[in-house]
């Protein structure tokens, strides 16, 4: 944590040292800084032996999401939810220019690196959906990966989900009463 907090100084020193864009930029990033760190403050009491990753996102997989009957899709990067909530979801490889691509058929593997805070079930009917399923408090990277050479070769195209599961909070009151007495 002191490492972060000596970047963030520095970043703050040289948005003050900037001028015009190049300082916003730097006061931008310092922000984005700022908000990481104290994201790790507030969560990492709930799962201290998972470290925060730096995660990256590989173009070539878009994702869609189904929650509560909204569906989401694009380039999603983080899933926010609670535990003992599941979200589905679907996978469609894409080209460097966005546009619909193809990828080895059975190629698609799912995998949680942190199964104890989310799961990941592939859909038995269709290698490209899948089910995400929210467990306990914490963070979990979910890859998905497979082979983009629909030939021989493997040439294997990946992407990255991060999931935080946040705690339950109270939502409103359940309140209960005794029987009237009379007052003496």
């Amino acid at each position: 944590m002191k490492k972060n907090m000596i970047i963030i100084l520095l970043m703050t020193v040289l948005a003050q040292m900037s001028h015009g864009a190049t300082k916003v930029i730097w006061s931008l990033f310092g922000i984005t800084l700022i908000i990481w760190c104290v994201i790790k403050i507030i969560f990492e009491p709930f799962n201290k032996k998972h470290k925060c990753k730096k995660f990256r996102h590989t173009p070539g997989v878009f994702l869609e999401l189904t929650i509560d009957h909204i569906k989401i899709k694009g380039v999603i990067m983080t899933v926010i939810a609670k535990p003992d909530q599941f979200a589905t979801g679907e996978v469609n490889p894409q080209d460097r220019k966005g546009k619909p691509a193809q990828v080895q058929e059975g190629s698609v593997a799912y995998e949680s690196d942190n199964e104890t805070v989310c799961t990941v079930e592939e859909d038995p009917s269709d290698e490209k959906k899948f089910k995400l399923n929210f467990l306990s408090v914490g963070f979990a990277n979910v890859k998905v990966s497979a082979d983009a050479d629909l030939g021989e070769g493997v040439v294997t195209v990946e992407g990255t989900l991060q999931v935080v599961v946040e705690p339950e909070q109270a939502t409103g009151f359940g309140v209960a009463v005794g029987e009237p007495q009379d007052n003496a």
